[in-house]
């Protein structure tokens, strides 16, 4: 699958398309975890009920602020075993590294125009990500613990 991603906008007609409808199981798998999975408004909510593995999504941000591109409770809905959260006091870009002195700035003076230096509400991105690895350390153990 050939997937070009620029900014927050995907050039799925470069996808090959002969590629989209195989089965991909990995057996091996056995449980999946995305945060704020992108771009999940292109495809069908549907999709995902033949998912056989227990899939964990968390979107950053509040009900209503979440960007459609991300927006996955449909998504974990739709999947048998899937489980759905939200950390509300975050944006999309929370879960990148933590910005530099002055970098809020830069890319105002560059005109990015995306708020990456931003976390919606005020929590530092520090706390966010701590929020996030226990979350991930939860839901991993709950999923992969072993069989007694």
């Amino acid at each position: 699958m050939v997937l070009y991603m620029s900014s927050a906008m995907a050039y799925l007609h470069a996808m090959d398309m002969k590629l989209a409808g195989r089965a991909n199981k990995d057996k091996s798998i056995q449980f999946a975890m995305a945060i704020d999975p992108a771009p999940v408004d292109v495809f069908q909510p549907s999709t995902f009920s033949e998912i056989s593995i227990p899939v964990e999504i968390v979107n950053l941000g509040r009900p209503g602020q979440i960007p459609r591109t991300a927006l996955a409770s449909e998504t974990a809905t739709a999947i048998p075993e899937g489980r759905y959260s939200t950390i509300e006091d975050a944006s999309h870009y929370s879960m990148f590294g933590e910005c530099k002195p002055g970098a809020t700035e830069i890319t105002d003076s560059e005109q990015i125009g995306d708020p990456i230096c931003s976390d919606g509400g005020g929590q530092f991105r520090l706390e966010i990500h701590k929020r996030l690895i226990a979350m991930a350390t939860e839901a991993f153990s709950r999923a992969l613990k072993p069989a007694h």
